[in-house]
Parts: structure tokens; C-alpha cells; sequence
């Protein structure tokens, strides 16, 4: 389940902090970037 949070600059959101909607789905690929993100 993929869900949107409502501010993007807290690190450790909670329930209140996320919408109610949200999205199932399946990653097919991961590529990590140089700087590490």
C-alpha cells in the first residue's frame, strides 16, 4: 500500500499526517542513486 503524506518535511509521520487514500502496488525496480538516495 502507497500512501501520500500531507508534509512532506516530517521524517516520522504519523496517521494524521498521511491521506486516507492511497494506492496498491508492486515495484519492479529499485536503481540507488550515487549520493545515496
Amino acid at each position: 500500500m502507497l500512501v501520500a503524506q500531507k508534509d512532506p518535511q516530517k521524517d516520522d509521520p504519523n496517521l494524521k499526517d498521511i491521506f486516507e487514500v492511497g494506492t496498491i502496488a508492486t515495484i519492479l525496480q529499485l536503481i540507488k542513486l550515487p549520493d545515496g538516495t
